[in-house]
């Protein structure tokens, strides 16, 4: 999980604050979906 992380916010640094925002809680909301399914 801390891979993941660092990963997404690596990506997100390139990226205005807002869009950081937008972008985590977006992955936060596909990651707990996969959880669901799983």
């Amino acid at each position: 999980m801390n891979q993941i992380t660092l990963k997404v916010h690596s990506k997100l640094d390139s990226k205005t604050p807002l869009n950081s925002l937008s972008g985590v809680f977006g992955f936060l909301f596909r990651v707990s979906l996969f959880m669901g399914f799983d």
